[in-house]
């Protein structure tokens, strides 16, 4: 395809209407929002397995493999299961240009339909109404969050962007929000055709305890569920939407208790507010937007770490860089500046400058040749009650975890190889 992104259901649609024919599409749960859309899938898909049911979940971006956007009962997908997919669509879509995404899209959906999961859970890639994921009809819609991002797609305002996201909502069938502060247009959207809109803090809701969280809704409650691995306060609401997604569940998929404290319990995900050693030392979060860092930043205060805050960063150029900068700034100490030169939607040092001087702050370092070196320059530098924080884009995520060689938890041996 000659666009990057080219939002539209009608590529995806046509090839998808050559694949499938007349088979039935699973049990389909649809995730659109500003941020918080893998940690959600990740909660609903660790609750569903323990449930008993067999549960495929695309999401994006990937970090380190392709494979982690498709994943069955959990784990990636193979490469030969993959590339079988990929095969079946080039030849379904005859002279039908496809983008990277509407590819991998269809890959995800036909790999589900071919191994029969009980339950598929889509995360939305970009808005939700012209999104390939949209070609299919939710059984469940759910929107995350709505925060400014993506403006040169979505538009500029809220009200915008979420008509964009309610574009995933189905005639008759549940639409969960996890926004307090729902726009208008969602609202108008859920009345205009009829959806089942259960919002947080009006329908379902939340609180923090000590050592548990509780969760009730109008019709149902649970009582000191166990505290989540997934670190940062907007983790339980992210959680809390997915209990009233399972809520929303046909009685032929019942879900009980003991499925939904051990699915909550296991839940993990690399990247989300993650301590990569045991010392407290690195900290990686994908926080890529303002509404993302406001979260990473209300962490590091709540943390009220006595020494520095060294911040390594990368921006794509598209991002709203002085917002950001802003909101993270009281919290940081030391700015590094870490160059993605292969990235083509990467900010360059011309426009972090430029952001940095708007912002009237002192230039961040941006000597570093990559995030190695930056790394180590941080490292070098920091004393022993400091903290590394590496944020800013899933690139630069991807980029540590593969310097460390990353597979479950960091070593302290790996790090210091650094």
């Amino acid at each position: 395809h000659p666009a990057e992104i080219e939002l539209g259901l009608e590529r995806a649609g046509g090839v998808w209407s050559n694949l499938a024919g007349e088979r039935s599409k699973p049990f389909t749960i649809t995730i659109a929002g500003t941020n918080g859309k893998g940690s959600t899938a990740t909660f609903l898909e660790r609750i569903l397995i323990s449930a008993g049911y067999r549960v495929g979940c695309y999401s994006s971006p990937h970090l380190i493999s392709y494979n982690e956007r498709v994943r069955l009962q959990a784990m990636p997908v193979s490469n030969e299961q993959l590339c079988d997919a990929f095969q079946e669509i080039d030849c379904a879509r005859d002279v039908i240009s496809l983008s990277y995404f509407e590819f991998g899209t269809l890959a995800a959906l036909q790999i589900f339909s071919q191994t029969a999961v009980d339950i598929q859970i889509l995360e939305v890639g970009l808005g939700g109404r012209l999104d390939a994921v949209n070609i299919i009809d939710a059984d469940i819609s759910i929107i995350t969050s709505i925060g400014i991002d993506h403006c040169d797609w979505l538009g500029d305002s809220r009200e915008e962007i979420g008509f964009e996201k309610a574009g995933i909502f189905r005639p008759l069938k549940a639409a969960i929000s996890g926004e307090p502060d729902l726009p208008d247009t969602v609202i108008k959207k859920a009345e205009e055709i009829g959806a089942l809109l259960k919002q947080v803090g009006v329908d379902f809701n939340y609180s923090l305890q000590e050592s548990s969280w509780n969760w009730e809704s109008k019709s149902r409650q649970f009582k000191t569920l166990p505290l989540l691995k997934l670190e940062g306060e907007q983790q339980l609401r992210n959680a809390s939407v997915a209990l009233a997604a399972i809520e929303a569940l046909p009685a032929y998929l019942s879900v009980d208790e003991e499925a939904i404290r051990t699915g909550l319990s296991s839940a993990r995900l690399s990247g989300r507010i993650q301590w990569l050693d045991n010392e407290h030392k690195i900290l990686l979060d994908v926080s890529h937007n303002p509404e993302s860092a406001k979260v990473l930043a209300q962490y590091l205060q709540k943390r009220k770490t006595k020494g520095a805050v060294f911040a390594l960063f990368s921006f794509m150029a598209d991002k709203d860089i002085e917002e950001i900068l802003a909101v993270m700034n009281p919290v940081v100490d030391n700015w590094y500046w870490i160059p993605l030169v292969e990235v083509a939607r990467a900010a360059d040092k011309k426009q972090i400058e430029m952001a940095f001087s708007s912002c009237k702050l002192q230039q961040p370092e941006s000597h570093f040749s990559d995030l190695a070196e930056g790394l180590a320059a941080a490292r070098k530098k920091a004393e022993p009650a400091d903290c590394i924080v590496v944020f800013g884009s899933f690139y630069l995520a991807s980029k540590l975890l593969e310097l460390v060689n990353f597979t479950d938890e960091l070593s302290e041996q790996a790090l210091s190889q650094v």
